[in-house]
């Protein structure tokens, strides 16, 4: 009974309609920027009457988080968090950092082990224009194989997605099992002649 209550923590949140973030580290700490993100995002809706800039929350989390590195009556903030969105400008998938910083990129992975998924994207990177969604999503659960030492199967793997004029998804544990099954290969008849 302890294996489905508590072994594996929500790291995959919602922001905003056009914003999702996933986080490695503290849960505590992330949950925190969590909850600020969505309130800049709700106060900005409500302010403008449109969407929060990805980048400009980016920019605020990052402010954040550095200014709790040199405070002596505060610890840092002990999570990384990969906020992806889509705004104006198109989608956008950011890294944050505990000490403040921050990174744009067009494919990564965080958490304990995360350089030999890294190592995937970097070296599949080229192929992801010409890949739909479901490719796309394919690639990142082979990244995480690659990265993993136990099992991943749909009760312990989220996936969020976010387009340019789609609202951020999570996909669901049935669309998920059938992502996890190896792809069939389409079967190949031919004929050799031996001269």
């Amino acid at each position: 009974m302890h294996d489905s209550l508590g072994y594996y923590q929500e790291k995959l949140y919602s922001v905003s309609n056009n914003m999702g973030m996933g986080i490695s580290g503290l849960t505590p700490d992330g949950r925190i920027l969590h909850k600020y993100m969505k309130n800049e995002c709700l106060n900005y809706f409500y302010v403008y009457n449109n969407q929060h800039p990805v980048e400009r929350l980016v920019t605020k989390v990052s402010e954040k988080s550095q200014r709790k590195t040199f405070g002596d009556s505060k610890r840092p903030y002990g999570v990384g968090t990969l906020i992806a969105g889509a705004d104006k400008t198109g989608p956008k998938l950011f890294r944050t950092c505990p000490s403040g910083l921050y990174y744009e990129y067009y494919a990564y992975a965080i958490g304990s082990r995360c350089q030999t998924a890294n190592t995937y994207l970097e070296n599949n990177l080229d192929s992801f224009p010409d890949c739909d969604l479901e490719n796309l999503i394919r690639h990142a659960i082979e990244a995480m194989k690659k990265a993993q030492d136990i099992s991943i199967n749909e009760k312990n793997l989220d996936i969020g997605f976010v387009s340019q004029g789609n609202n951020f998804t999570r996909v669901d544990e049935e669309w998920l099992a059938t992502l996890l099954k190896p792809k069939e290969q389409p079967k190949q008849s031919g004929m050799v002649v031996d001269s």
